[in-house]
């Protein structure tokens, strides 16, 4: 087998030298010389210290993993036992990361060697050294400058339409994009951003190799509608534990060169991670802002829609709702059925306008926040549909109290006039809705 040894220490050069004599053992003596002597020598596995000048350990490993050299495995020995120097190893790249003066570390390699089979094929590039070394920092400068662009949107992620928007600036500015289609998938519906005109027949291009179902509702997010005559396309898609979770399609009248769709490959990498961590904060945020028996907001996502209202000074109206008789229910037909009478109420609420915003109080009240000026009407309604309702053998009616938020010192205190309000619509025989101004 053949090693290269990489030590700016003539000791241990020596030291692993002799522990190795009956394999192809070669040296160097700093990082750089040890980069020469990877292309010239092509072994089958380097054993590199850590601390050298010029260039250090992991810069090395970095670099020779950038190169049609990736494969070839690195061993790093040092004599710090700094957790941060560990990371930075295994960051870079390296299969092992030892500590020379520790008690195990001569046996750790040892046994690292005893036990590895060369599995590399040796690639030399075609360039003179230098050309290759160039390149390769080139393209770590390349992938440093993606992360840092891609993942200063990280910060904006519970904004995904501004998210979107700042990667298709990016897409633009790097490869001079024309025309392009993001896709993100959800449980049961997808979001679709474009500047397509033709939409229809490049998502039916994107999905002929994936797994995803064509006809989920979609909601369609228009970038900025233009028509092209593409010339090229690149097509990337997104995963998450092996699953689809969306796709990107970019276009251009001119055609992508082959270093261009390698760098659009890196940059997808980091947008597909970007993606991911938008699902998930949308997952999260479902989760801690939904009730789940209703399917509305809950308190907390109230209280934090209440407090931004507040915060612009902006006025509306406050609704509180509460189900007449409930615990009648729930002693006569048993809590099941009281679930499935908050359940379906909550699908009621669910089909009013999309600007009123509503969530689950607490318990049997529900609470609906618009700046509607017919907000009663549309209550009325409410109530009307609900009390010709039925849920299972049960049937319910609602009671509500509305007030404006003119006047209150604050949006609890808008809250606490929509209580009087409900309790005042409870005590003239329920069933009923109560508008005070």
């Amino acid at each position: 087998m053949k090693i290269l040894v990489i030590d700016d220490s003539e000791f241990w050069r020596k030291v692993i030298g002799d522990i190795f004599k009956e394999h192809e053992v070669e040296f160097a003596f700093d990082g750089l010389d040890g980069y020469f002597k990877i292309h010239e020598f092509c072994p089958d596995l380097v054993i590199s210290d850590l601390v050298m000048p010029g260039l250090n350990g992991y810069l090395l490993c970095r670099i020779v993993k950038n190169t049609e050299l990736r494969d070839i495995p690195f061993v790093i020995m040092t004599t710090s036992s700094d957790s941060i120097d560990k990371f930075w190893g295994r960051y870079a790249g390296a299969s092992e990361y030892i500590q020379k003066d520790s008690e195990d570390g001569i046996k750790r390699l040892k046994n690292y060697v005893a036990s590895f089979t060369p599995l590399h094929e040796c690639k030399r590039s075609k360039d003179n050294f230098k050309s290759s070394f160039e390149r390769a920092l080139n393209g770590l400068l390349v992938k440093s400058t993606i992360e840092n662009e891609i993942r200063k949107f990280f910060v904006h992620i519970e904004d995904m339409n501004y998210v979107v928007r700042k990667i298709f600036d990016f897409l633009k500015s790097m490869f001079e994009i024309d025309d392009g289609m993001l896709l993100i998938f959800k449980p049961d519906s997808m979001d679709v951003y474009t500047t397509f005109e033709d939409f229809e027949e490049k998502m039916k291009k994107i999905f002929e190799g994936l797994k995803t179902p064509f006809n989920l509702e979609r909601k369609i997010i228009y970038l900025d509608k233009r028509i092209y005559e593409s010339v090229d396309e690149m097509l990337w898609v997104f995963h998450q534990d092996r699953k689809e979770n969306g796709a990107i399609l970019v276009a251009r009248k001119r055609e992508f060169s082959s270093g261009e769709k390698e760098i659009f490959s890196n940059v997808m990498i980091e947008v597909e991670n970007l993606i991911n961590v938008g699902l998930n904060f949308e997952i999260y945020r479902q989760y801690s802002f939904t009730d789940k028996l209703t399917g509305l907001n809950n308190l907390r996502a109230l209280n934090d829609y209440l407090d931004g209202l507040w915060k612009k000074h902006e006025e509306f109206f406050f609704c509180m709702i509460d189900i007449d008789n409930f615990k009648k229910v729930n002693d006569t037909y048993g809590h099941e059925i009281g679930n499935k009478v908050l359940s379906g109420i909550g699908s009621i609420i669910k089909n009013l306008p999309s600007d009123l915003f509503s969530a689950r109080y607490g318990g049997e009240e529900i609470a609906i926040v618009s700046k509607r000026n017919d907000l009663a009407q549309i209550i009325d309604s409410l109530r009307s549909q609900i009390e010709s309702a039925r849920f299972g053998p049960a049937s319910v009616t609602i009671s509500a109290g509305i007030v404006p938020s003119i006047g209150a010192n604050s949006y609890t205190e808008v809250i606490e006039r929509a209580d009087a309000a409900l309790y005042r619509a409870k005590r003239e025989g329920k069933n009923r809705v109560v508008f005070a101004k």
